[in-house]
């Protein structure tokens, strides 16, 4: 579990212009989704690339990933967000959820360290 930090919950998914935003394992319909919404552009990386390096290169203002993807959830990328020492903003985007509220205060209580809120979106 992350450590906390109660002001983390608060942000809101808004995208800034010139925001840097960094796309984890983004299925190629998901991501055209996700530019469709206004997050954009994106700069696109495996999970199994991320590190250090690569969010010091990157230097993202937001992380977005899905919910679930092979490998990894959203979940265990916040974890590995926060060992690797982000601050910034994570955005999970999910399909249609029965209780989006319920997910994203899992999320959020999981590691609170971290901004994270859930969009659902049709990426069919």
């Amino acid at each position: 579990m992350c450590a906390e930090n109660s002001a983390a919950a608060t942000k809101s998914p808004s995208v800034r212009a010139g925001d840097r935003i960094l796309a984890i394992d983004c299925l190629p319909t998901l991501a055209t989704s996700i530019e469709a919404i206004g997050f954009g552009p994106l700069v696109h990386a495996r999970h199994d690339h991320l590190d250090a390096r690569l969010l010091a290169k990157v230097m993202p203002d937001l992380i977005v990933a899905p919910l679930l993807a092979p490998g990894f959830d959203a979940i265990e990328l916040s974890e590995t967000l926060h060992r690797l020492g982000f601050r910034g903003r994570f955005v999970v985007f999910a399909p249609s959820l029965p209780n989006a509220r319920t997910v994203t205060a899992e999320l959020r209580a999981h590691c609170p360290a971290l901004a994270i809120d859930l969009i659902q979106i049709d990426a069919s």
